[in-house]
């Protein structure tokens, strides 16, 4: 899987199967798009759009969407031998029962825009990631986070990722 960063709060996975598009702000031609809130407008042709909580399946990829507020809804993505999870715009952490709903994660994107660092890094804890992304954030948040989790920042413009290749223990990443 190559992932790539679009804009502050949009990501886009180019996976064996088929492109998805995390975010309403990428124009181009996904084949799944999933959304953290409740579309408004159109989808593109051909492309498929989740925008709230449920069990889905496009093109061999089975996505789990839980709902993590009135406002959110956060996803599992399990695609190419990996487990995907978008958490989208978190207002406050996740409970135990959406953890396992939610169920293992291997690439973790997560919000740092609204929890504070703690409760990020808790979060983190709870969901065990091999990689992390962030979203939503600016450098003093990314320096704290990488603080809390005794971490250095990977900097990169895209990310490859196969499951054989996961790191054993937590790694930061910011896609550019």
């Amino acid at each position: 899987m190559d992932i790539t960063f679009t804009s502050p709060d949009n990501f886009k996975f180019n996976t064996k199967q088929l492109t998805i598009a995390y975010g309403d702000k990428q124009k181009s031609k996904v084949d799944l798009r999933l959304l953290s809130q409740a579309m408004t407008g159109q989808a593109a042709d051909g492309e498929v759009v989740f925008d709230g909580p449920g069990e889905y399946e496009v093109k061999s990829c089975m996505v789990t969407g839980v709902v993590t507020s009135a406002s959110n809804t956060a996803y599992q993505i399990s695609v190419d031998d990996l487990k995907l999870g978008i958490l989208g715009d978190l207002e406050s952490p996740l409970t135990d029962q959406q953890v396992e709903q939610l169920g293992a994660i291997d690439v973790l994107v997560i919000s740092l825009d609204k929890l504070k660092t703690d409760d990020i890094t808790k979060q983190i804890a709870a969901i065990e990631p091999s990689i992390v992304i962030p979203m939503n954030f600016d450098d003093a948040a990314l320096a704290a986070l990488a603080k809390d989790m005794g971490v250095t920042v990977e900097p990169v413009e895209k990310l490859k990722v196969t499951k054989k290749e996961l790191p054993d223990d937590t790694v930061l990443t910011v896609l550019q």
